[in-house]
């Protein structure tokens, strides 16, 4: 369940942004432009794979209860449809322990020994929202 903790105060920080917002008529390829790109942090688990053509905007950690908490956020232009068929089929020796589709996306998570891995798919526009976080079980 902390994961949901995580998710929420995710959003609320997305939504809380410092960046300035696009102008009115701004396309999405303009919304992508405005954000700073991020590498993938080098010891980010290979096992929690980042999607072929993100474009990660922010990657960080944190302690929570006593354990580390990681996350990566990034937009892609393929569609959410295919993301998620993608992550569905990438944590082969996890469990899914939960799923469920929310207006304009999906929310699950996997867990192996020791850790949850939650991935929040969210479509706008013509471009595809993903976090990832992983916490301690």
């Amino acid at each position: 369940m902390r994961w949901i903790v995580a998710l929420l105060l995710t959003l609320a920080a997305c939504k809380g942004s410092r960046n300035a917002p696009p102008p009115p008529d701004a396309g999405i390829g303009d919304l992508f432009a405005m954000r700073p790109i991020v590498p993938v942090p080098p010891d980010w688990p290979t096992d929690v794979p980042v999607y072929k053509n993100a474009r990660v905007f922010s990657a960080g950690s944190h302690n929570v209860d006593g354990g580390w908490e990681r996350e990566i956020m990034f937009d892609t232009f393929d569609a959410m449809d295919i993301v998620i068929g993608f992550y569905r089929t990438s944590f082969p020796a996890m469990t899914r322990t939960y799923e469920r589709a929310v207006p304009m996306g999906m929310v699950s998570s996997y867990e192996a020994v020791g850790r949850i891995v939650s991935v929040v798919v969210m479509s706008y526009g013509n471009a595809t929202n993903v976090i990832l976080t992983i916490a301690p079980s």
